[in-house]
């Protein structure tokens, strides 16, 4: 199930945040939580996350709550097909394997990003499992839950 609101809770198992690499430059990002930004602009500082296209940083936040940091490269270099590639590597990270809840962060509030992130969910999460037998040593879980959060 896709849900939407307009400002982040950190509430889901994780959150993932896409930032785009003039977000970076400009530090102006489209989430409001200031210890997070304040971690955030510290990670560009010391040059471990840029926003680079498929960049994927994890990051522990407040009250043990999973943040992924993920890049999607210029803005004039992106494209509606890379991003959703974007999405559903980021979706397909191991880091969130455990996860049954998200909240996603978008980079813009552009309706044709938002729909191409959309897309990118239903691609990055489809299974077939018609055939495939269940097994008993499975700790990863099924993502049924992904809340969208722009504004």
């Amino acid at each position: 199930m896709i849900s939407f609101r307009n400002h982040e809770k950190f509430d889901k198992d994780a959150t993932i945040i896409f930032i785009d690499k003039e977000q970076v430059k400009q530090k102006d990002f489209l989430f409001k939580d200031k210890n997070l930004e304040e971690s955030l602009v510290q990670l560009i500082k010391e040059d471990r996350f840029s926003g680079e296209k498929d960049e994927v940083f994890p990051f522990i936040a407040k009250k043990n709550k999973l943040v992924l940091f993920v890049g999607v490269g210029k803005s004039e270099d992106q494209n509606l097909t890379a991003l959703r590639i974007t999405v559903k590597k980021a979706l397909a990270s191991s880091y969130l394997k455990k996860c049954e809840a998200l909240e996603l962060i978008t980079h813009s509030t552009e309706e044709k990003s938002i729909i191409a992130i959309i897309e990118g969910i239903m691609i990055g999460t489809y299974k077939w499992e018609k055939y495939k037998s269940t097994s008993k040593d499975s700790k990863s879980k099924t993502l049924s839950n992904v809340t969208i959060v722009c504004e």
